[in-house]
């Protein structure tokens, strides 16, 4: 206070005195002092953040050229820049992330400023593959950076970007060129643990006694000993398979058919190979995506847990991806569905019939085999009906089939007279329709039929999907409840559904897991608990393969191909992608019969 009045009493002299230059000097010294200035690189910087904030990119970056123009070299400025540049980094956009980043100056700039530049290049670098050039921004940032917490931070970054990311083409490159200094350290470590996953114990310990040579006071070649001691220990034993399924919660019933299906499979491969091929260690997720990762992360420490069987949501599986890529350990659900979880990860897999591939195959068979050309399709408004629609009338039209009416329904009505009318007002109009694509629960349908042919709707083709059968959803595994619920069963007649197992087949290995599992469980088994035994089995294959680590039995799932297994064909891609055949299901007599059927 006493510097301001100090300033204004010399404005006053200098007034008084008419040294008007000197005057408007001492001014603008007394502005500098109170900060005007300053608060405008704050204001400019804050709407800029709170646009960043808002996920609004377009204003934020007319806020940078607004700031540029009026205060070019401002800290404040190459701030707002790195801020902009790392949420466009978070998004994906990695050109303007590194666009942003490289117009923040070096000379002038403050050094934590130019840290934050050259993590971010790196950053960059490292999500687009480059991981040499990444291991150099990350060098030029530590020099800048000035706090041994943020040197700390730095390094251990590093390293989890050479364990996630790197190839070991990328870590021998790093380790040839920065010799005894980081970031080789973590180059070094990085490329023992992935010889560890591999399996190669001989060619880990080299790298051990290389990191020992380079780094002697490093703190990494004790943690290297102890994986490899582990590995060697666990090369001996009886692999394990991690199972993270809700065992409580609103999804307990799923869960638990999920676990009566695996170990039913770990029974009849026990038996079968006079041994215990792999032990189990089950973790309950609740159905949370949070207690999942947790679940990943606690079974990845463990070094004989080769594979993980789940989660079952796909929110959940989708959650785990970083930890299957940190961990480099495959994880197959048997259940997850959605079509986001392909491409998350090379770990994730999945044994399930997703609902657009149901449709499809439903659809080539309706034109191709049924020679019907033009469809009606009623569908429940959520996730799986929308995409059991699109399916089914884009493969229609590709055949050249045409759907000639689509209307959905929420699922909670307690009639369908509504929908139905719509359907009959069409037809009444002149429209006509070869057969009705019913994509519901069996309760929904079973409401639906019989108001279909009290309109009048009635010898005509139905076809359905996987809902139809109520054993998904049942206690006691049932999944012929559609048959108790309608009277006029003649109504069904010649109906096809599709679906992922059909409990009567006379396969043998059918038979065989049916007769287990009611013995153990004194229930019928259904399509989750079947795909949970063909998810033990695909790993059980490997197994007897010789299959004792990450990396191989990543490579033999991903390398799946027409494996028959009781739910049907499997065959598994690389990144989540899932192919599977369904069964053909036709109602007949009163009876569900299976249908070869070839496309």
């Amino acid at each position: 206070m006493r510097d301001v009045s100090n300033i204004l009493f010399s404005m006053k002299k200098t007034f008084s005195h008419n040294i008007f230059l000197r005057a408007v000097l001492v001014f603008l010294i007394f502005l500098s002092s109170c900060q005007i200035f300053a608060s405008r690189e704050s204001v400019l910087y804050n709407q800029g953040a709170n646009a960043v904030n808002a996920g609004d990119f377009e204003t934020a970056e007319k806020i940078l050229r607004s700031f540029e123009a009026e205060l070019p070299r401002n800290q404040r400025l190459y701030e707002l820049k790195l801020l902009v540049s790392s949420a466009y980094l978070e998004k994906g956009n990695f050109e303007k992330a590194q666009i942003l980043a490289r117009q923040v100056p070096i000379q002038g700039t403050e050094n934590h400023i130019l840290a934050k530049k050259f993590e971010l290049l790196g950053d960059v670098s490292a999500m687009t593959g480059n991981i040499f050039k990444a291991a150099g921004e990350y060098v030029t940032a530590l020099e800048y950076t000035e706090t041994s917490a943020g040197e700390s931070e730095l390094r251990g970054k590093t390293g989890k970007i050479f364990q996630e990311k790197a190839k070991p083409v990328d870590l021998e490159r790093v380790i040839d060129n920065y010799g005894g200094k980081f970031p080789a350290d973590e180059a070094l470590f990085a490329l023992g643990k992935m010889r560890v996953l591999k399996g190669d114990i001989g060619g880990s310990r080299k790298i051990l006694e290389k990191y020992k040579e380079k780094f002697p006071k490093g703190d990494k070649a004790e943690e290297l000993s102890k994986l490899i001691d582990e590995a060697e220990k666990s090369a001996l034993s009886v692999p394990v398979i991690g199972c993270i399924i809700p065992l409580s919660g609103e999804y307990e019933g799923l869960g638990e058919y999920v676990r009566n299906g695996i170990l039913t499979a770990q029974v009849i491969y026990n038996e079968k190979s006079g041994k215990s091929l792999a032990e189990l260690i089950f973790k309950d997720s609740e159905g949370s995506p949070q207690k999942s990762v947790a679940a990943l992360d606690e079974l990845a420490k463990d070094n004989r847990v080769i594979a993980i069987l789940g989660p079952l949501r796909s929110q959940s599986l989708k959650a785990c991806a970083p930890s299957a890529d940190k961990n480099r350990i495959p994880v197959i659900s048997p259940t997850a569905d959605a079509d986001y979880i392909t491409g998350i990860s090379d770990y994730i897999f999945r044994n399930c019939l997703l609902p657009e591939q149901e449709a499809i195959h439903m659809a080539d068979y309706a034109v191709k085999k049924l020679n019907k050309r033009s469809f009606a399709v009623l569908y429940t408004d959520d996730y799986y009906g929308r995409k059991l629609d699109q399916g089914f009338s884009r493969e229609v039209e590709k055949q050249g089939g045409e759907v000639k009416i689509r209307i959905s329904y929420s699922g909670k009505e307690g009639d369908y007279a509504e929908q139905i009318g719509q359907l009959k007002n069409y037809i009444n109009g002149g429209g006509k329709f070869d057969a009705i694509y019913l994509p519901g629960d069996f309760d929904k349908v079973s409401l639906m039929i019989p108001q279909l042919a009290f309109n009048g709707i009635k010898e005509i083709q139905l076809l359905g999907s996987s809902g139809w059968d109520s054993g998904r959803i049942s206690s006691d595994g049932n999944p012929e409840k559609l048959l108790d619920l309608i009277d006029e069963t003649d109504l069904l007649e010649g109906a096809v559904f599709t679906d992922s197992f059909y409990p009567w087949s006379n396969d043998k290995e059918v038979k065989e897991f049916i007769e287990q599992y009611k013995d153990m469980f004194s229930v019928m088994p259904n399509a989750y608990a079947a795909q949970a035994f063909d998810a033990f089995s695909i790993i059980a294959e490997q197994v007897k393969k010789g299959t004792r680590t990450r990396e191989e039995m990543g490579k033999g799932i991903s390398g799946l191909k027409k494996y028959k297994g009781i739910s049907g064909s499997i065959t598994i891609g690389d990144k989540g992608k899932s192919g599977k055949e369904p069964f053909f299901i036709r109602i007949k007599n009163g009876k569900f019969e299976l249908i070869n059927v070839e496309i």
